[in-house]
């Protein structure tokens, strides 16, 4: 009580020295919950606002983001939920006719990216298999069910950017943002099991590949590990707050893990997940008696999956800014965008290998075209009235551009593709 009448007085005389009584503005004051006057009066004196006028203090005040955020921060450490409520409501109808700040485009370009590609690789992903095997196997089921929990995931944040997400905290209706918290919590849940399914199905992928005792036994060991970090982030995430409503409720007591302790332990393990999947099969790799230009492709597909490990190194340092924001609704765009990109990530490069006997068939063409000039060309230069071999080698040039058994110039088929299908039988009955 005391601050509301030294903070009121204060702001009286600020008034009364500007020869405007302001009586507007001195009802506008009057009712700030008690908790939030000292903000209200370290932010607008200190922002030199002027406390004469309604539309000079709303101008002052609704245009200047570092006062807003000041004043934001200040409510939400001195004042319960409650409170903030009302603040916020006071806030947003004093300047919902200004202009806001806003990163919802880049929250919806990315969701909408992740759903497209993500679906439209996977989909060729099995056509390509059951083209090929005639059937799916365990790798492109896992990872069609990362791809499901994806989808929901980035429809989460489709319906999240509706409601305010993108945009700064105190420009967010505090009406929404029980269901913000809802969709937050959920896209945690999802985050962890996309993560995790989708690297199970490139370790399914692995030992279908590669036969090697060694290799297999790791490759359980990695399943393994999968399945019990997937249940125990699961169970801390779903139950780290008592009562598991106050992970949205603001308006109950409840008792809470550190959030941010546990984004950290994910995402530091999340790398070195990364790293392994690109190590682990490199001394099988070496072993594979391929020509140097599909080692280049097998390359090229590792530099690939590595840009994932790289997007799991920025979504660990945006969720360490994070953990100290206030503006949660603003901030966290960083931390969910990367998330998203990371998984995506994830789902494509896992996709890459099955897909290879199809950029062999559509990139190859170019090559062959290439090769077909090259062996007119030949038969051009060799076929002149000197060489009485000409017709000869004109005939075997011929016979050696348009035949598809020369294996220089026909598409790779399945059986050229140095990542193919193992015996199944052989691989899943050895003990």
């Amino acid at each position: 009580m005391i601050w509301r009448t030294i903070g009121f007085s204060f702001l009286l005389a600020a008034m009364s020295a500007g020869g405007v009584l302001g009586q507007s503005v001195a009802d506008m004051i009057s009712s700030v919950p008690e908790c939030a006057l000292p903000c209200v009066v370290q932010g607008v004196l200190g922002g030199g606002c002027p406390m004469t006028d309604v539309k000079l203090l709303e101008d002052c005040v609704c245009t200047n983001n570092t006062l807003m955020a000041g004043l934001s921060t200040c409510v939400q450490t001195s004042c319960d939920f409650a409170d903030q409520v009302t603040s916020g409501n006071l806030l947003m109808t004093m300047c919902a006719a200004y202009p806001k700040e806003s990163r919802v485009g880049e929250v919806r370009t990315v969701a909408i990216v992740a759903l497209a590609l993500s679906s439209a690789v996977v989909t060729a992903r099995c056509i390509a298999r059951v083209q090929m095997t005639k059937r799916l196997w365990s790798d492109d089921w896992t990872a069609i069910f990362a791809t499901i929990i994806l989808l929901g995931g980035a429809g989460l944040e489709l319906a999240a950017s509706n409601l305010g997400f993108g945009l700064h905290f105190w420009d967010v209706y505090v009406n929404k943002a029980t269901r913000l918290l809802q969709m937050f919590y959920t896209i945690e849940i999802f985050y962890t099991w996309v993560k995790l399914i989708a690297k199970a199905s490139i370790i399914f992928l692995y030992m279908r590949v590669f036969t090697a005792r060694w290799f297999r036994r790791a490759c359980y060991g990695c399943l393994a590990y999968c399945c019990i970090s997937l249940t125990i982030f699961t169970f801390v995430i779903a139950f780290q707050c008592s009562p598991v409503e106050g992970v949205w409720n603001r308006f109950i007591s409840k008792k809470c893990l550190d959030v941010n302790a546990i984004g950290y332990a994910g995402a530091v393990l999340s790398v070195v997940e990364d790293i392994v999947l690109i190590v682990l099969p490199m001394p099988e790799l070496r072993k594979l008696q391929i020509s140097g230009r599909k080692r280049i492709g097998v390359a090229l597909m590792f530099v690939l999956a590595s840009f994932a490990t790289v997007t799991s190194m920025i979504r660990l340092k945006y969720l360490v800014q994070f953990s100290t924001t206030l503006d949660s609704t603003f901030d966290n765009v960083d931390a969910i965008v990367w998330s998203t990109i990371e998984l995506t990530c994830i789902i494509v490069c896992g996709s890459l290998p099955p897909l290879r006997p199809w950029f062999g068939k559509l990139i190859p063409s170019i090559n062959t075209i290439k090769s077909i000039s090259k062996a007119g060309a030949r038969s051009r230069s060799k076929s002149s009235p000197s060489n009485p071999r000409s017709g000869n080698m004109t005939d075997q040039s011929q016979s050696r551009t348009y035949y598809p058994e020369d294996k220089e110039l026909r598409s790779p088929s399945s059986d050229e593709y140095p990542l193919k299908p193992m015996d199944h039988k052989k691989i899943w009955n050895e003990p």
